[in-house]
């Protein structure tokens, strides 16, 4: 009975962190990386599984480490995590950063990779400085840039995090379109011209139109970091009914010529307009602006559902399709 117990644990268990939930820190060989503090993986625990029991073994000194071995019991299974830590630092400014003693912050360690044996922030695993070969590589670190990029400004106030498209580039983890990581990525970008949409009213005066209506040719060939972008704006299309032409300009202000090829802040945009134009031409929305804070409340409301990100959008579409009264924008 315990082992169906656990297995009925496991999608909540492995479920990710909200966004707000994440920390950054620096890592020792340089570089960055988004993180769960152990008080909220015992919380979520709590809520989960609350009879769960937990044993440490006497804190041991090996050479300048102090290592402490942690049995974590779930639902009638143990699993075993091993933690860490400095036992003193040559560097004092360094020391003095450190919370608690060296044994408590082995034992944290300890209990945080035990909490990883039952999937707990295993997803975090995808911040590797090895570039992403296949497909699904790329798609999960996609998925999770999209995802922790919805932290907001005071979330990333706290330990100077840049935004995790930004972080992705300062750690290597995807190039630019020339195959290098990009050096000054985390600087903010201007605004493009939005182009003006063949299906529906156009954008409101206080959003930029374009300057020119040429099509900047793309810098580079092939299908681009995302080539399953390129489906999902073809399946969005097929509900919003923007035109092929509609997202040729769109993707040129950033002289590329797919979505498949634009950054993942950029995408989200595009999707946006796609959504909130179709918004305002079929849901009696009054003007633009509305439809984008309504069709940013969905998403939100969505993913705080759990709805998996890769099928979020379609979700949020098909949803909004069977709505036939005006809609209204609540906070989510």
């Amino acid at each position: 009975m315990d082992a169906v117990k656990l297995r009925d644990l496991y999608p909540k268990l492995k479920s990710w962190f909200r966004p707000e939930d994440h920390k950054l820190r620096k890592l020792p060989g340089g570089g960055k990386w988004y993180y769960v503090p152990w008080q909220t993986m015992r919380d979520r625990l709590d809520d989960i599984y609350p009879d769960w029991e937990i044993d440490y073994s006497d804190p041991v000194q090996r050479g300048e480490q102090v290592v402490v071995k942690c049995h974590l019991k779930i639902a009638g299974v143990t699993r075993v995590g091993f933690g860490n830590s400095h036992a003193e630092f040559d560097d004092w400014e360094e020391e003095k950063k450190q919370r608690g003693t060296p044994e408590e912050r082995a034992i944290a360690c300890a209990f945080k990779r035990a909490m990883e044996q039952f999937g707990v922030c295993r997803y975090l695993d995808i911040q590797t400085g090895k570039e992403k070969h296949t497909e699904q590589e790329r798609r999960e670190l996609g998925e999770f840039i999209k995802y922790m990029s919805r932290r907001n400004s005071s979330d990333r106030r706290d330990n100077g995090d840049p935004g995790a498209y930004n972080l992705a580039y300062q750690n290597g983890w995807i190039k630019d379109q020339d195959g290098q990581p990009a050096k000054n990525s985390h600087a903010k970008s201007k605004q493009p011209p939005a182009p003006v949409s063949t299906t529906s009213k156009p954008i409101p005066k206080s959003t930029p139109k374009p300057v020119s209506q040429s099509v900047p040719q793309p810098t580079k060939k092939g299908q681009g970091l995302y080539p399953h972008n390129n489906g999902i704006i073809k399946q969005l299309r097929a509900t919003t009914g923007h035109t092929p032409d509609f997202i040729i300009k769109w993707c040129g202000y950033y002289k590329v010529d797919m979505p498949s090829k634009l950054p993942l802040e950029e995408f989200d945009q595009l999707v946006g307009i796609m959504a909130s134009e179709w918004l305002t031409k079929t849901k009696r929305v009054s003007n633009f602006d509305e439809a984008r804070a309504f069709w940013g409340s969905k998403l939100r409301s969505l993913i705080s559902q759990g709805t998996p990100q890769s099928e979020v959008y379609f979700v949020a579409l098909d949803e909004l399709s069977q709505i036939k009264m005006k809609l209204t924008v609540v906070d989510s």
